[in-house]
């Protein structure tokens, strides 16, 4: 199997840190892809020699391109029109908030390192990441967003 390959995208030096240290707390054989903006994820993205990446954190509060029209973008790339991307964002979500379309679910950025690292393996395991994708994910997202 090859490594998985994650995109984090955040102005914030700090949270990407934690968010590698996270990553390679779960599996040091994952492939971090860190961008401090969305336009330089677009960037990144539209590289055809790039790895592309299994799946993406967009910050929802970003400088320029905000999180929203950045996930729009990412998803009219052919190659990353279905890699999951996952919004972060310092509000709990509930189920009475509304689904942004190409966002595949949230995560609160508000973590401890060690909820971080939990949730973070959970989003493995639901994308296929870290076991074998299961039918159930389908009829699971058509409810509601995947809430990390």
């Amino acid at each position: 199997m090859f490594p998985i390959t994650l995109l984090f995208i955040d102005q914030n030096e700090e949270r990407l840190g934690y968010f590698y240290r996270a990553t390679k707390d779960i599996d040091r054989g994952v492939h971090c892809l860190l961008e401090k903006s969305g336009e330089d994820a677009l960037l990144l993205l539209q590289e055809e020699s790039a790895p592309a990446p299994d799946l993406i954190f967009v910050e929802h509060d970003t400088p320029g391109i905000c999180g929203k029209d950045c996930v729009k973008s990412i998803k009219q790339l052919a190659r990353h029109r279905h890699t999951p991307v996952i919004l972060c964002t310092s509000q709990q979500r509930g189920s009475g908030n509304p689904r942004h379309p190409g966002v595949s679910g949230f995560l609160s950025r508000s973590l401890s390192l060690a909820e971080l690292r939990n949730k973070l393996s959970v989003a493995f395991a639901c994308f296929g990441l870290r076991a074998p994708r299961r039918n159930k994910l389908e009829t699971f997202m058509e409810e509601a967003p995947l809430e990390l």
